[in-house]
């Protein structure tokens, strides 16, 4: 103990403590050796013999009391010297004073519970000690939108772990990482790469050092209640910032056993079809003990075992016992009126009763095949009870601190086991514990688990009223994304356990009962049911279940836009009743805000007619806006090979191209860019005629240009970057929020953009509490009067907005920063794509953005394309007809990306010159940051590989830089005026259907007046199958 921060000197005066003295100095064999150990060794204390059970008595040595003085003296001079004014202290003064320095630093540590106390100790590790303070200091710069380990940040463990012990049949470690400190040479520190100029940070000068202010300061109309010193607090207490630690561990171990288990099991299927063993015969046995394996078993699922792999004993009674007591004395739940051994009891009741509604299983004989997945399952379980405990303790103090700064819900030890227990659910839904997983859904939508004895029964006798009482906490620890998927997964789920129970029902009579069964009703999992009497009303199906749930449901977060507006509409979709009248008579904040509409037909979205009778009795069917859809032909190139499992399609491409002479194959976004540069889309005139007669070229960037304006115009007015930092605040609240807005000097984003705007439910569920302190709820005002201004001006003014702010970013001395440096070599096509769009849609789409930039940083149209129009003085509207000669060349306006060498190369290196990722767009995110639980492996590695090749683009560029600034872009062009036009595209497969976010973005882009429509792909009718059919019809 303590050995690597003692010298020698101090580590004799510890054994001269003890007793004990080298007589020889001279003699030792190395400086080095560790003389207080050897003393610990050899060397027995007073009370050995006595009984350890006596007051005061001990068997072991006084080695940590002594250690512990000595660190602490040398803490007291150190503190005293540096708050000395001379070079030089004499003993006679310097000693008082480190005695009244080490007596004031007891009492502290002393009163640790009601004043202050330490939570690093002086006995550590140093290099432990590192890393928990660089843990730290890198979760905290990572922000709410990237809170998943990956191999670059420090989401991770700090156990040591032996590499040796890992069995040899599992993925090797540099493979899948152990989640202990072997992994840590990985972690990429943004300190250490700004200092070597690697990369540069936007957002440096807004960060401001935390300090403890005064209540006095927050100004009259603050809540002082709730405001005395937390402004700037992130941690409430010592225990909160060890509960923090100990959830991160939690964290590091469900990642490494999920990217683990995934592996494993890709890996199985990988040897499974190269080797071809499909075997029949077992196929059929599997489903002849379909039937049994559905019955309830009795053999628990988790058994008692000591696995290599299993680095925190959770398969043990004895480690499970030790991690929950950890976790509910951290958490303050200790003193619970349940008391720890109940909540040990009902865990391991929990984990005893897991049955599974497949009936699956492994070539071992068991459910689980690996025993990652057993450890995922335990951690599920004790997180669930663990937040479930939570819930009923946590007070309205604590919520309203929590609400005053919900953009550090990554430093909320809830919101860290909140998103480990959401990985969990794609495993649990895989091995068929739909039961486990409904439970764990509703702990993190509804912070407790629903009273579900039966399923049935709950349906069938009562209105099934659900409570969403205590729900205020759960809706700030996960995002409104994350919150959206979770209620389509637990209908799913739900859907699942009531067709398994009904199916266990049926199954469960035996032959004395049969009649009696078959005289009453009794449930079906096809919805039909068997009754003896035919005027008896039928059992109602689990469709019916989930569509009663999904209209109370809706009444909810419809209102409070806790969820965003695609899952309210995938809720209303579960009703089979049109958009508008499931929501008829329901403020829902985000559909109104950002202009989504609910019908093609506008009378739809506005219409009172519409009664509660056509809600509950639908004859129509769900039905909500549709998009313009273009449909084209194209048949995928078939291929036998094996090894293309899970590979997208490809497609042959036309052989007249003037451009090229070879036939590639493309997949289906290229495929589609070169129906409308050819001119075969839009093939129709309605709605937009404008959009005719070819000629665009553009972007497979799914949204990645759009993100790019938006930091670039917005970077000084709205998001606070370094060129616009100098504004202020408006209140001394406001500028104690910054602080912790901008905790560290590393950020990629200001922490609130990842809080979404919405309204927290009271506590009865009837009314709303108020809004979330969001990025747009904090700057509504100065977002409506940029936008407004925005939208108002002229097209040569935006393009010069864009040129002005890429330039301004030069000036302050950007130029070796990555980022500027390839706007600035793209600063004439940004222009011209701002141009394109027009200030209404650019506002439309910033407001999106800034309303909830997790959720719409995502699912933009995948392609972008532009073109340009000339047109005279005298005659605008020839800009808008397809006029041979009309489209301007871009190479030869615009040039940089546009020019034929550029392009060329671009060819050569990808085959694909108009393929351009802009996944290194998203602000203080990543785009599966909010995934539902995917493996991690495959994910973070795809994401390694693209940062990589990102950054071999970014030097490219920097080494490319032009010598001297573009031209501003000037919307003339050989002595004529210039229109741009822009399109966006989203892409569909013949097989493929439009997602919930990306049919918004379509909707919010049109109903803005842009151009957005769909591509729709279907396949050619096969002639075989035409014969096949007439010489049915002949036969017949």
């Amino acid at each position: 103990e303590g050995y690597g921060i003692l010298t020698a000197k101090e580590r004799q005066s510890i054994v001269d403590k003890l007793g004990g003295r080298v007589k020889n100095e001279k003699n030792q064999k190395e400086k080095r050796e560790n003389i207080v150990w050897n003393q610990m060794r050899k060397q027995r204390s007073i009370s050995f013999n006595i009984p350890g059970d006596k007051k005061g008595t001990s068997p072991l040595l006084p080695v940590c009391r002594h250690v512990d003085e000595l660190l602490l003296e040398k803490l007291a001079t150190r503190i005293v010297l540096a708050s000395s004014r001379v070079d030089y202290l004499p003993a006679s003064v310097r000693k008082p004073a480190v005695a009244d320095v080490k007596d004031r630093i007891l009492r502290l540590r002393q009163t640790g519970s009601t004043g202050i106390s330490m939570c690093l100790t002086l006995r550590e590790s140093p290099l432990l000690c590192l890393r928990r303070c660089s843990r730290l200091y890198l979760c905290a710069s990572s922000g709410p939108g990237d809170m998943r380990g990956d191999d670059t940040n420090a989401w991770r463990s700090l156990r040591d772990i032996n590499i040796a012990t890992i069995p040899q049949d599992i993925p090797l470690p540099t493979v899948v990482q152990p989640p202990g400190s072997y992994s840590w040479h990985r972690v990429l520190h943004p300190p250490l790469s700004h200092r070597f100029g690697i990369t540069s940070f936007a957002f440096i000068d807004a960060h401001e050092f935390l300090s403890c202010e005064s209540s006095e300061r927050l100004g009259e109309g603050a809540n002082l209640k709730h405001s005395v010193n937390p402004a700037t607090q992130v941690f409430e207490s010592v225990d909160a910032f060890r509960m923090w630690e100990l959830c991160v561990e939690i964290r590091a171990n469900v990642d490494y056993h999920l990217e683990l288990s995934d592996t494993l099991a890709y890996n199985a299927r990988r040897r499974a079809r190269e080797e071809e063993t499909v075997c029949v015969e077992e196929q059929s046995t599997s489903e002849q003990s379909e039937r049994t394996d559905d019955a309830v078993s009795q053999e628990p699922l988790i058994a008692e075992c000591n696995v290599a792999l299993d680095f925190i004993d959770l398969l043990t009674a004895k480690g499970r016992k030790s991690m929950i007591n950890r976790l509910l004395t951290l958490s303050g739940a200790s003193s619970a009126p349940r008391g720890e051994d109940a909540t040990c009891g009902t865990i391991e009741c929990t984990l005893s009763k897991l049955k599974t509604t497949k009936g699956e299983k492994s070539s071992e004989g068991g459910l689980f095949r690996y025993e990652s997945e057993k450890v995922v399952v335990v951690f599920s379980v004790i997180i669930m009870h663990i937040l479930t405990t939570r819930n009923q303790l946590v007070t309205s103090e604590e919520i309203a601190t929590k609400r005053l700064r919900p953009w550090l819900r990554h430093l909320f030890w809830e919101g860290v086991i909140s998103y480990a227990l959401w990985d969990c659910i794609p495993l649990l839904e895989r091995k068929g514990l739909y039961e486990l997983a409904c439970s764990c859904l509703e702990v993190l939508l509804f912070g407790k688990i629903q009273s579900r004895h039966n399923l049935f029964a709950t349906f069938a006798t009562a209105d099934n009223t659900w409570n969403f009482d205590s729900m205020r906490l759960p809706e700030l620890l996960l995002s409104r994304r994350t919150r959206g998927k979770a209620f389509e997964r637990l209908m799913i789920d739900y859907k699942h356990l009531f067709q398994w129970e009904a199916k266990v029902e049926l199954t469960s009579f035996d032959d004395s009962l049969e009649e009696s069964v078959e005289s009453s009703t009794v449930p079906r999992g096809n919805g039909s049911s068997k009754t003896g009497d035919k005027g008896t009303a039928t059992q109602k199906s689990p469709q019916e279940f989930v569509r009663r749930l999904c209209r109370q449901m809706l009444g909810s977060v419809g209102r409070t836009a806790s969820i965003p507006f695609s899952a309210v509409r995938a809720l209303a979709r579960r009703i089979k009743a049109p958009l508008c009248a499931s929501l008829r008579g329901l403020h829902c904040p985000e559909s109104e805000t950002l202009g989504i509409r609910l019908g093609n037909d506008c009378s739809l979205v506005t219409s009172n007619t519409t009664s509660k009778s056509d809600v509950e009795n639908p004859t129509d069917g769900y039905t909500d806006w549709i998009p313009t859809t273009d449909f084209a032909v194209a048949n995928a190139m078939t291929n036998d090979d094996t090894t293309l499992v899970g590979k997208r399609c490809s497609y042959v491409g036309f052989e007249d191209l003037s451009e090229k002479a070879d036939i590639y194959s493309f997949n289906v976004e290229e495929l589609a860019m070169q129906y409308y540069a050819s001119g075969r889309l839009p093939a129709t005139e309605i709605p937009h005629g404008e959009l005719l007669g070819g000629g665009w070229a553009g972007y497979h960037d799914e949204g990645g240009h759009v993100r790019a304006l938006f930091r670039i115009i917005c970077s000084s007015p709205i998001l606070g970057m370094d060129s616009g930092c100098g504004q202020g605040c408006v209140s001394p609240m406001e500028s104690l929020e910054q602080r912790t807005i901008h905790l560290t000097p590393y950020q990629g984003a200001p922490f609130d953009l990842h809080v979404a705007h919405r309204s927290l439910s009271s506590t009865s569920g009837d009314e709303i509490d108020s809004d979330v302190r969001s990025f747009y709820k904090r700057r509504r005002g100065k977002i409506d009067r940029f936008l407004t201004k925005l939208q108002n001006i002229n097209s040569q003014e935006l393009g010069d907005i864009v040129y002005d702010s890429i330039v301004g970013q030069i000036d302050k001395g950007s130029l070796l920063n990555a980022v500027v440096a390839r706007d600035l070599k793209q600063v004439r096509t940004l222009s011209m794509l701002a141009v394109g769009f027009g200030g209404r849609v650019l506002s439309a789409m910033f407001r999106s953005l800034m309303f909830d930039y997790r959720h719409y940083s995502g699912g933009l149209p995948d392609l972008l394309l532009v073109r340009a129009l000339t047109f005279d003085d005298t005659d605008a509207e020839a800009a808008t007809e397809s006029k041979e000669g009309a489209v301007v060349d871009l190479g030869d306006w615009i040039g940089e990306e546009f020019h034929p060498e550029a392009k060329a190369e671009k060819e050569a290196a990808s085959r694909s010159g108009l393929l351009i990722d802009k996944d290194d767009e998203f602000l203080g995110c990543n785009k599966v940051g909010d995934s539902r639980g995917q493996s991690t492996g495959g994910r973070w590695k795809q994401k390694r590989g693209g940062s990589r090749q990102k950054q071999d683009t970014a030097e490219k560029s920097e080494e490319a830089c032009p010598e001297k600034l573009p031209p501003r872009l000037i919307l003339r062009h050989n002595d004529k005026n210039v229109k741009v036009q822009c399109l966006f595209v989203e892409v569909k497969s013949q097989n493929d259907r439009l997602d919930g976010r990306q049919e918004d973005w379509l909707n919010i882009i049109d109903n803005a007046g842009g151009y957005a429509r769909v591509c729709k792909f279907v396949g050619k009718p096969k002639k075989r199958s035409k014969e096949k059919a007439e010489t049915n019809t002949e036969n017949a």
